[in-house]
This record gives C-alpha cells, sequence and structure tokens, in this order.
C-alpha cells in the first residue's frame, strides 16, 4: 500500500510540474537584416512561442539584431509589438539626440539640407561625417530598451545572442558576442551611407548584411547539433517599371548587395521561414501591424515542417562548459575614456559617489551616457562592464566630434521675400579642454555674423558661461514704412538648467545701432533674462505636451522692460493625426526711433504679414494645426497641414490697431531632406496668397528683440 501511494504522489508531482525549460525542443535562429522589414520577426516568434519552441540561441544582422537582442534579453513577443508600434522610426532615425537646451541651438537652427556638414582634425584633414545620419537617437533608444541587462558576455542573457557587423577597413565579418548590447547591435545596422559606421574596440563596422545577412553559418558554428531556422526577409530584385524613387533605388541597391550571400546561407540552414514583405521597402515606414502579421502567417505556414524538425531537436539547452556561473556584479570603479582628462576625473568622481558598491545600476548607467551625449562635442557615449576579481569596473567610451566642424544651411521664403545662405562651424578646445566657438555668416538681402564662445562647462552642458559678438543688417517694410538698421552687439550670459526641464539664462548685453535711412543712433545696455520649459514627452519627436519659453530685457535707451512670450503645445489625435497649437505675446516699445517696436508677423507669426509686418505696441498672437504623415519615409515624413490662426496688435495708446487673421493648408517636405513648406493662405483681407519656404529661419540673429 506504501509503494502504491509512493508512486501516486510521484505521479502527481511530475504531472504538476510545468513544461519549462528543459521540457520542449529547442531550435536556434538566424534572423535576417531587412529595415522595417525585420518587424515580421516579431510575429515569427509569436508563432514559435505559441508552438512550445524552445530557443538555444539567436544570431541576428541589422534589424534582426534588433530584435533578436530583444527577444534574447527576455522582452516578449508581446512587449515588442507594443514597442515598435509606439516608436516612430522615421523621427529616431533623424533625430540627432540632444534636447531642446542643447547649446547648438544658435548654430545648426538654420541647417537643414541633407547633412550639409564636413568635419575636421587639428591638421584641417577632412574626416566626416561618415553617413547620412549619425544614428545616436537610435543607440540611446535601444540602450533604455535594453537597460534590464546587466551582463556584457552575451552568451550569459536569457537566450544566448550574437550579432553580426562588417569590418568596413578589412571586408571581413565581425561576431560580436560581449561588450554593450545596445552599441553591437547598434554596429550591425550601420547601412553603409545612412548610418554613420560604429567602431567597437579599434574598429570600424558597419551593417552586417554586407557579408552574412542571413547568418546561418554563425548560428551552426556557435550552436552546433541544433536545427537551425533562418527568417529570410530579402526580396528578389524589382523591375524596371518598380524603381520610381530614390528610396527604391537604395533598396534594390541593399538587395543586390545581400542576395548573394542570402542564397549561400539558405543553403545551410534546416529551414528557412520567408514572410511575404516584398511590398515593403527597406528603408520606408509602413504599419508595423501588417509586417508583423505576415511574419505570423509565415509561421504558420511552415508548422508542419517545423513540427518535423523538432522531433530531432535536443529537448534541452546545452550549457557551454566554460561558462562560469557569474557572481552578483557590484560596481568597484567608473572609468572614463574619450574626453580631456580634467572632465573624465570630473565625471568619474560624481559618478562614483553614487555607484561605489552597489549592484550594478544599468538603467543609471544609460541615462549617464545620455547625459554625456547631450553635450555639443559629443558624438555618442558607449558603456561596457569591465570583471574584476574586487568587482566590476564601469567603462564609458565618449567619443568626441572632431576639432572642427563646418556647416552650410539656410533659409529662403517667398511669403517675406527674404533670403539667407548660412555658413556655420564651430571649434572645440580652442583655449580650454571643453570649450566651444561657434560662427555664423548669414549672406543674403541681410546680412550677419555672429560669434558665440562657451565655457566652464558641466558635464552635459546644463550649466556654462556664453560670450557673443555679432553684427547684423536687417530691414522691416511694416505697413508701408520701411525700417532699416545696421546693429553691432556684445553680451555675457550664464545658462542654468535648474531641473532637466527648466533653464534659465541670464546676462548683459551692450549694443550700438544705426538706422541707414536716417543716421539715427542708439547705444544702449541692457540685463536680460530668458527662461525655457519643456514639458514635451520626447525631446526629438515630441507628440504630447508644451514648450514655454520666455525672454525679458531693460534697455537703458527706454527704460522700459521689453517682452516675448511663446508657446507651443502638440497633442496627438490618432496614431497618425496630431493636433498643434502655437501663440504668444510681445511687448515692445514704440517709440520716435521704432527701434523696439513689436512688429506682429516679422516672425511668421502669421505668414500673410511675413513680407509687411503690423508695427505696434505689443501683439498676442495664436495658430492652431491639424498635421497628417501623406508619406511615410525614413529620411522624415512628407505632411499635410491645415491651420487657421489670428493676431491681435495695440498701439502705445492702448487702443487696438488690427486684429488680422488667416487660414490655410500646407505640404510640408521630409526635415532632413529640404525642410521646405509649400502654403496656400486665406486672409482677412479676402484673398488668397501662396508661398514657398525652404529651411529654418533663425530670427534672433536679425531681430533686436
Amino acid at each position: 500500500m506504501k509503494k502504491i501511494w509512493l508512486w501516486l504522489l510521484m505521479a502527481l508531482t511530475f504531472s504538476a510540474t510545468p513544461a519549462g525549460a528543459e521540457d520542449k525542443p529547442y531550435v536556434v535562429l538566424a534572423l535576417s537584416g531587412g529595415g522595417i522589414k525585420g518587424y515580421a520577426h516579431i510575429g515569427v516568434l509569436r508563432e514559435l512561442e505559441k508552438e512550445g519552441v524552445g530557443i538555444a540561441g539567436i544570431v541576428g544582422t541589422s534589424m534582426g539584431a534588433i530584435v533578436g537582442s530583444l527577444y534574447a534579453s527576455g522582452r516578449t513577443p508581446a512587449e515588442l509589438e507594443r514597442i515598435v508600434m509606439d516608436v516612430n522610426l522615421g523621427e529616431l532615425v533623424t533625430a540627432s539626440g540632444g534636447n531642446y537646451f542643447n547649446l547648438s541651438d544658435k548654430a545648426t537652427r538654420d541647417i537643414s539640407m541633407i547633412r550639409p556638414e564636413i568635419y575636421t582634425d587639428v591638421h584641417n584633414k577632412v574626416a566626416g561625417p561618415l553617413g547620412f545620419v549619425a544614428g545616436t537617437s537610435v543607440l540611446e533608444h535601444i540602450a533604455q530598451l535594453l537597460s534590464h541587462v546587466t551582463v556584457t558576455d552575451f552568451r550569459r542573457l536569457p537566450i544566448p545572442f550574437a550579432a553580426i557587423a562588417t569590418d568596413l577597413v578589412s571586408g571581413e565579418k565581425v561576431v560580436l558576442r560581449r561588450g554593450s548590447l545596445a552599441s553591437a547591435v547598434r554596429a550591425s545596422m550601420s547601412i553603409p551611407g545612412v548610418f554613420d559606421p560604429w567602431e567597437i574596440n579599434g574598429r570600424l563596422l558597419v551593417d552586417g548584411g554586407m557579408v552574412s545577412n542571413m547568418p546561418v553559418e554563425t548560428a551552426k558554428e556557435l550552436f552546433p547539433g541544433y536545427p537551425v531556422i533562418a527568417v529570410n526577409l530579402t526580396s528578389e530584385l524589382e523591375p524596371r517599371e518598380k524603381l520610381s524613387t530614390v528610396f527604391d533605388v537604395v533598396s534594390q541597391s541593399i538587395t543586390i548587395l545581400t542576395m548573394q550571400n542570402v542564397r549561400r546561407e539558405a543553403t545551410l540552414a534546416d529551414l528557412v521561414i520567408s514572410p511575404g514583405v516584398k511590398e515593403y521597402p527597406i528603408l520606408g515606414t509602413s504599419p508595423a501591424a501588417e509586417i508583423i502579421q505576415q511574419g505570423r502567417d509565415a509561421a504558420v505556414k511552415a508548422l508542419p515542417q517545423i513540427r518535423a524538425l523538432l522531433k530531432k531537436a535536443p529537448r534541452r539547452p546545452v550549457k557551454e562548459k566554460e561558462l562560469v556561473p557569474p557572481k552578483p556584479p557590484h560596481v568597484m570603479g567608473v572609468h572614463v575614456v574619450g574626453v580631456p582628462e580634467k572632465m573624465g576625473k570630473e565625471i568619474e568622481r560624481e559618478l562614483l559617489k553614487v555607484w561605489l558598491g552597489r549592484p550594478v545600476p544599468m538603467k543609471e548607467i544609460v541615462a549617464a551616457s545620455a547625459n554625456i551625449a547631450k553635450r555639443e562635442d559629443v558624438r555618442s557615449v558607449d558603456y561596457d562592464l569591465l570583471d574584476t576579481e574586487r568587482g566590476v569596473i564601469v567603462l564609458l567610451k565618449v567619443q568626441r566630434f572632431p576639432a572642427h566642424r563646418y556647416s552650410l544651411g539656410g533659409y529662403a521664403s517667398t511669403y517675406s521675400g527674404m533670403g539667407w545662405l548660412v555658413i556655420g562651424s564651430r571649434r572645440y578646445d580652442l583655449f580650454t579642454p571643453g570649450d566651444t566657438l561657434q560662427s555664423s555668416f548669414y549672406l543674403g538681402q541681410r546680412w550677419g555674423a555672429d560669434f558665440n564662445y562657451f565655457w566652464d562647462m558641466d558635464v552635459s552642458h546644463s550649466s556654462f558661461w556664453e560670450a557673443g559678438l555679432s553684427a547684423s543688417h536687417f530691414r522691416i517694410d511694416a505697413s508701408g514704412a520701411p525700417l532699416e538698421w545696421q546693429r553691432y552687439n556684445f553680451d555675457v550670459q550664464r545658462h542654468f538648467t535648474l531641473h532637466e526641464r527648466l533653464r534659465l539664462s541670464a546676462g548683459v548685453s551692450a549694443t550700438a545701432a544705426r538706422r541707414v535711412e536716417g543716421g539715427e543712433s542708439a547705444n544702449y545696455a541692457a540685463p536680460f533674462l530668458e527662461a525655457t520649459l519643456n514639458l514635451m514627452d520626447n525631446p526629438d519627436d515630441p507628440v504630447n505636451g508644451w514648450l514655454l519659453n520666455a525672454r525679458s530685457m531693460w534697455p537703458s535707451e527706454t527704460g522700459t522692460m521689453l517682452m516675448r512670450l511663446s508657446l507651443t503645445g502638440r497633442r496627438r489625435i490618432s496614431p497618425k493625426l496630431m493636433a498643434e497649437l502655437q501663440g504668444g505675446f510681445t511687448e515692445g516699445d514704440m517709440d520716435d526711433k521704432r527701434l523696439f517696436s513689436a512688429y506682429l508677423g516679422a516672425r511668421e507669426e502669421l505668414y500673410s504679414l511675413a513680407e509687411h509686418p503690423i508695427e505696434a505696441e505689443r501683439f498676442a498672437w495664436w495658430r492652431a494645426k491639424l498635421r497628417y504623415p501623406l508619406s511615410q519615409t525614413i529620411f522624415g515624413n512628407v505632411i499635410a497641414e491645415i491651420f487657421g490662426g489670428q493676431g491681435y496688435a495695440w498701439g502705445s495708446d492702448g487702443a487696438e490697431i488690427a486684429r488680422p487673421w488667416e487660414v490655410g493648408v500646407a505640404l510640408c517636405a521630409p526635415r532632413r531632406l529640404i525642410d521646405g513648406k509649400l502654403y496656400a493662405v486665406y486672409t482677412d483681407r479676402k484673398e488668397w496668397r501662396f508661398g514657398v519656404s525652404i529651411g529654418v529661419p533663425n530670427w534672433d540673429a536679425f531681430h533686436l528683440f
């Protein structure tokens, strides 16, 4: 009787134990690259999980490395689906990183053409750029998604993982299995000519698809004894009539480069799943849900072959013998490389105060890396964890821009009749390590020159000094009474970031201004104050929130306070429809010299007033927009916009001068191409006006206030 009870107890025990890691067949996945087609990997993973397939290892290339790394780190297919649904890939790719508080606003506000920059080193040798976009924001976003990972040996992930990249110098395949997981993924997806190459351990790496877009061979080498299921996203070549855009040409070129190695490695796979993603572009943006479903459909279709394959698959993952279980890692040191020694020591001291002796705080390491990356002179920040007998050393690897950066940009508008070409430069470490000199030269009907020197900057540029010297010539045809001035200005100010969302600037300026046609002049000093409150949800691609800016100054010439407030709010109404509200208030001084008058329309508060602004003592304005993307590409969106706005102008006696309004539609070209707009505006004067603008204006280079 006792034996019967014992057998019953054992049966109940084993039957109550869920089927786990030791109880299901295991395979290895080789996930190919393919741009946004890679969303199909998520659908395949979902169906494999549903079928109870164990994954002993993953090897991924490009987008396959992105999806594979996230899944290998413990993310579920449902989580991956939410991630790709929430992210605007085009905006993320083209974003430059940083935030609204970047000190380079003055130098970059006019730069809007296709990456119009040239880098040179201290010997004036050309040093870049090496790609269309830097991809810094992609790295930061991936690092945030992987911030739960506390290991740098990818074999120790919940599912062992490897990423494939290509050495740009030797052309060799590079298998990445340790270090920063986000950095390995960033290297694997560096499409030549699109993204900057990525440096790891002294090697300049580009997209792994150049040598192994579907890494079956590597999967078999790293995980012998397992069946390899490959997911192939490589399309066949398109006929000539399908090559109608530049994106089609780029996509076709990538296919040509990768299809040969894909065909070779496909013969090595035990099973190849090919989702029906031919119609989707590699570099475009398409509905993620559709592509994911294509992956699910392809996996379901392949279930008979998958089940047959599982019959001969190992029932448990084989651990690598040399892989010793890790000890709980604690931080015993911080080392920063790639920055001036003084700056590096400062960063190390600050971080050691917080991290020393603690378990490795990956989320804080990612946040610290992003904070350092906000600096104007920093291109990117990578991290690594160095294991020692006493603990872990956190290694922060900073890549700075070359010593000199030169840029070309500009602005032109048929509404205002204004246009200028901007030649800009930035020089680093001019007098002290970490300082910056920015210069801008404006060539056109309105000429100008700005020189801004920044020094005594903290780690993230949240606090620093600025000295500026500028000269400009401007003209305003206000209400039929032209006004033309030349201005020379010197200012010194201190910038403070009191909170990650609140920045203050305070200083004093000395100005000499001369009226061209009348010979009148004005020499004055003015203390000034500026505050910026950023409540946007995402600095690179804000979809919800508010941005408030307030500027005030007290010129000795008038003895009165001048003020300008501006407000921008955004709200996403639907996945594609965006609402935006802009507005502001300006307080001027409408004296005889008209130097400090408030000009409604001079900064395109109302497009229809840009050519002939309304001169006033003060004015207020607002503009509401609805924005909808007509075409989405990885280089930015073509957006249709409907808008309406109104202004209110008052004279020095407080009486209302005018209340103009306008409504209209606009077509906005991708910001990373030409940042152009085509307008059609109907005004309160019952007339239609049409216009075009290219670039982003820097009104501060010309306006006195």
